[in-house]
C-alpha cells in the first residue's frame, strides 16, 4: 500500500509517474496507491478532473486514488513518498507515525532546508521517528536533477535513492526504474539531501554571477565549480554526511549543481532574481507563503543560502562563496 503526499505539482508529478509504473506491472497488481493532501477542496477537485492546469492534457492514472483523509491514507499504508515543502514536513510526520501501523519505508522527495529550523527534512522525519518511538522504520532520500514537467512527460533522467538496504536490497528502487530513468543508489540519505540543497544554492549563486559576466570563460566556471564544490563537501562533512556523495563520479553533487547551474532560467525565481536583481527577489518572497513555486530551484536555493551560512558560523566554518551569496541574496 503506497502513498504519495503533496497535492502540489511535484507529488503530482511523482505519483503519475509511480501510477504509470506499477499500472500494468503485475508485481503491483494487488497493491493501492493514494494522493494524499490535507486540502478537502484540492483533493475533490483532482479526484473530479483527474489533472492539475499546469500538466493540461495529463491525467492521473487510473490506479491513483486521490484523498484528503489521513486515516484513510496512513493506516495501511506500507511505503510512503514525502513530496512536501520542508516547512510542512514536521506536522506531516506526527501524523503519519500516529496512524500507520505497517510502516515499512518513508522516501523523501523533499528538498532544502526548513526556513525556520534550518533542518533538512531527513533530520526532521528522524526526530519525528524518535519521537514516536518508530526509530526503525527506514527514512530514504530520492533526489534527481529533473523538474515535475520532465517527470510528467517522461524526458529520462538519473534519480538517487539513498539509505539503508533492507536485507541487503533496496526494492524501493523498483518503483522509479521506469521508461527512461534510471536509479542510482547511495547509502547516504542525509549526504544526498545536504547535496541537492547546496546545489541549489549554489547554481542560484552562479547564477548571479553569470549574469554579471564573473565567470563566463571557462576557466573562471572550472575554478568557481571546484571552489564550491570544496565549500559544500566541507559543510557536509560538518553535518554529518559522507565524503564519497561528493566524489567526482557521484550524481548526487556534481550532476545535480551542473544541471541546477545550466538550467537556471527554467525556474520563475531564479529569473527574477537575474534579470531584476536579487533585491527584487526578496520583495517577491516577503512575507509570502510562495507554496505554489515549490519545487522551484530558485526558491529553495534561495533559503538554502541562508541555512547554509547559519549552519556554517555555527559549526566555525569559512565558506567564502556562501558568505558571499549571503549578503548579495539576503543582504547581510
Amino acid at each position: 500500500n503506497m502513498v504519495v503526499c503533496g497535492g502540489g505539482a511535484w507529488g503530482y508529478a511523482l505519483v503519475t509517474f509511480v501510477g504509470r509504473r506499477t499500472l500494468n506491472d503485475r508485481k503491483f497488481h494487488n497493491s493501492s496507491l493514494s494522493l494524499y493532501d490535507p486540502s478537502e477542496e484540492l483533493m475533490a477537485t483532482l479526484a473530479d478532473t483527474r489533472e492539475r492546469p499546469e500538466f493540461e492534457g495529463t491525467r492521473l492514472p487510473k490506479n491513483v486514488f486521490p484523498t484528503s483523509d489521513s486515516m484513510e491514507a496512513f493506516r495501511k499504508a506500507n511505503d510512503i513518498i514525502v513530496a512536501v515543502p520542508p516547512s510542512e514536513a514536521g506536522p506531516l510526520f506526527k501524523t503519519i507515525f500516529s496512524l500507520a501501523g505497517d510502516l515499512r519505508s518513508i522516501i523523501l522527495a523533499s528538498r532544502g532546508f526548513d526556513p525556520l529550523s534550518h533542518r533538512l527534512t531527513i533530520q526532521i522525519a528522524w526526530e519525528a521517528a524518535a519521537s514516536a518511538g518508530k526509530p526503525d522504520v527506514r527514512v530514504l532520500a530520492l533526489s534527481g536533477p529533473f523538474l515535475p514537467e520532465d517527470l510528467v512527460g517522461d524526458k529520462g533522467g538519473n534519480f538517487i535513492l539513498a539509505g539503508e538496504a533492507a536485507d541487503g536490497k533496496m526494492e524501493e528502487a523498483s518503483l522509479f526504474k521506469f521508461g527512461k530513468f534510471k536509479v542510482s543508489l547511495s547509502h547516504d540519505p542525509l549526504g544526498v539531501q545536504v547535496a541537492a540543497a547546496l546545489a541549489d544554492a549554489y547554481a542560484l549563486y552562479g547564477a548571479h554571477l553569470d549574469v554579471h559576466r564573473e565567470i563566463r570563460e571557462p576557466e573562471a566556471i572550472a575554478k568557481f565549480a571546484t571552489e564550491v564544490s570544496r565549500e559544500a563537501k566541507l559543510l557536509a562533512i560538518a553535518l554529518g554526511a559522507t565524503p564519497s556523495v561528493f566524489d567526482s563520479d557521484s550524481p548526487a553533487w556534481l550532476t545535480e549543481f551542473i544541471c541546477d547551474f545550466l538550467s537556471a532560467d527554467r525556474h520563475h525565481t531564479v529569473r527574477i532574481a537575474v534579470q531584476k536583481g536579487p533585491e527584487a527577489l526578496r520583495a517577491y518572497l516577503a512575507n509570502k507563503d510562495r507554496k505554489e513555486d515549490w519545487p522551484d530551484r530558485g526558491l529553495t536555493g534561495y533559503h538554502s543560502i541562508k541555512s547554509a551560512h547559519l549552519l556554517a558560523k555555527h559549526l566555525g566554518l569559512r565558506l567564502k562563496h556562501m558568505e558571499r551569496a549571503h549578503k548579495i541574496f539576503w543582504g547581510t
